[in-house]
């Protein structure tokens, strides 16, 4: 997996680099361009920990390189952008820059800083120990060429860099921290290491068990009864909202190969599982669309959920709506996720065969995934001593690349084509009608949401309080880290043509090495101290709310 990590970390640094790469001619459209970008960026990393938990147990070592290339670009990206926001020559936009964005942005400021403060903190701590040292270097003369300091106060208001134990850069970035609603962002930060946690652990290694253990249990089956089983339980398993496509595929290119290879050969049974994993995909969209989207579209508060008065969503419906298949409906089809995608069109009420014969190109996921677990399976069978297939290993290489590739381009191609939509097509999403319903729900939530950060913000919440959500913050960077950057130390190698009886020794919890326990136990400290938190922030803004009341009804 060496070459193709290099191969990973150039793609990313070439993508990272065109991306801040700016043609306006003003300091402020170059500011807010980068800051723009700066955010694409990470959404780009967000994907490759999607692409990582699906293709975890294909084998090729890709699932780890990810990891850590994931985690290793998102503090990067951070020191990257902010050099480049130290440059004197965009000091004198910097205030006008950042009210732009507020204005255009803000609503999502304390969402982006969660998951700064969940990547970023270790560097952050690093970084003020580091200023600290340097300090003392320059207030005690340490040597002869340290830095000295003036003892008047900064006009800004700072302490006099002589008088203060951290340098003056440091100062100013931590007051900058100070400034956050500090309530919201680690709450933020906790939801995030929730949601990588689920996606890393929860749906990625129980997923691998599962299939890895169906796989040993059926390889005696015949054809027929392997092929039902495998879309009865795929079918299943597209049903659950977390899971992804790409497991269920893999599994595919194993047990169908295994079974099929002597009675229809090698290219035939792949033929047939490609097949099979369309016909699979195609039933699991209808099933979603009908029996899950388009059931839920009544309820007030599903629509609610999914944001249908947002543009994004609103964007996404103008799309899906229009007739034939035009490359971005295809692409949203087929790089979104599987079951958010379909249940979405179930419950914007859009009609079924037009949206299937969009997501017919998902083939181009299917067949390299297929193909790549197909040949990892192939790559270590023997007979007399000699290797069956030589070429099975290189070629399942070569598939895994093409499969994560297929995978990011489809991701990204779905949300450029949304992003182009809501700023090309403004007039036609300001003339879709608004679900009222949903707006009068939403008014509800945010006078309560209101009513929650008002109750609970930083200067208002008591120590005891504070402690509990900062310790929840630390143990769950604790478990991010360890689930992305040590994954290899955390689980054992397991990959889907493994076995519970025999690589764990007939007991499934031994997936875990005792690394993973710290992760999880980690995990399950944070979401304790999380609770107690919230469960007192619930409580004050009910108090608050009520006496909202009382003062409107005096």
């Amino acid at each position: 997996a060496g070459p193709f990590t290099m191969s990973l970390t150039y793609f990313f640094l070439s993508f990272f680099c065109s991306f801040l790469r700016v043609k306006e001619g003003s300091m402020t459209a170059m500011g807010e361009k980068n800051v723009i970008n700066f955010a694409k960026v990470w959404l780009f990393l967000l994907f490759a920990i999607w692409i990582t938990a699906s293709l975890l147990g294909s084998g090729m070592g890709i699932t780890s390189a990810l990891g850590v290339l994931t985690l290793a670009s998102f503090v990067a990206s951070v020191l990257f952008l902010t050099v480049s926001f130290s440059r004197d020559d965009q000091e004198a936009q910097k205030k006008r820059i950042w009210k732009n964005i507020k204005e255009n942005w803000g609503d999502y400021f304390d969402l982006i800083k969660g998951l700064l403060v969940l990547m970023c903190s270790p560097a952050a701590f690093i970084y003020v120990v580091l200023s600290f040292l340097n300090q003392c270097v320059r207030r005690f003369f340490c040597f002869p060429c340290s830095k000295k300091h003036s003892n008047d106060l900064n006009e800004d208001g700072l302490p006099a860099e002589n008088k203060d134990w951290v340098t003056r850069d440091a100062r100013l970035w931590l007051e900058e921290f100070k400034s956050w609603n500090l309530t919201s962002v680690y709450s933020y930060a906790i939801y995030w290491g929730i949601g990588i946690m689920t996606m890393q652990v929860l749906v990625a290694q129980l997923t691998l068990l599962f299939l890895s253990w169906l796989i040993e249990t059926t390889a005696n089956y015949s054809l027929n009864t392997v092929s039902i089983i495998m879309v009865v339980v795929g079918l299943l398993m597209f049903l659950l909202p977390p899971v992804p496509g790409v497991p269920v595929y893999l599994s595919m290119g194993i047990v169908i190969v295994a079974i099929g290879r002597e009675s229809l050969g090698l290219v035939w049974s792949i033929v047939y599982a490609i097949a099979l994993s369309l016909v699979l995909k195609l039933l699991a969209c209808s099933l979603q669309q009908k029996l899950i989207g388009q059931s839920l579209s009544n309820s007030v508060y599903v629509r609610q959920q999914v944001g249908i008065n947002s543009r994004f969503i609103r964007a996404t419906k103008l799309i899906l709506a229009q007739p034939g298949l035009p490359i971005d409906k295809v692409s949203i089809l087929v790089g979104g996720p599987d079951w958010p995608t379909s249940v979405l069109c179930g419950i914007m009420q859009l009609p079924l065969l037009p949206i299937l014969a969009g997501t017919l190109p998902v083939l181009f996921i299917i067949v390299p995934t297929l193909m790549m677990a197909s040949f990892t399976y192939l790559a270590p069978l023997e007979e007399n001593d000699m290797e069956l297939y030589p070429w099975a290993d290189t070629a399942a290489t070569l598939a895994a690349a093409l499969t994560a590739l297929v995978q990011l381009a489809a991701l990204l191609s779905a949300t450029k084509y949304l992003e182009l939509t809501i700023k090309t097509r403004g007039d036609e999403l300001d003339a879709m009608p608004i679900d009222e319903e949903v707006k009068k729900a939403d008014d509800e939530v945010k006078a309560k949401n209101d009513a929650y950060d008002e109750a609970s913000k930083w200067h208002k919440v008591p120590l005891c309080m504070k402690v509990a959500l900062v310790l929840s913050v630390l143990f769950m960077v604790v478990s991010t880290y360890l689930f992305l950057l040590l994954q290899g130390l955390c689980f054992v190698e397991y990959e889907l043509t493994s076995t519970i009886s025999g690589d764990l020794k007939g007991n499934a919890l031994n997936l875990v090495r005792p690394f993973g326990w710290v992760g999880i136990g980690s995990f399950t400290v944070s979401c304790f101290f999380f609770s107690i938190f919230t469960g007192w922030a619930k409580k004050e803004s009910s108090k608050y709310m009520e006496e909202k009341v009382i003062v409107k009804l005096v």
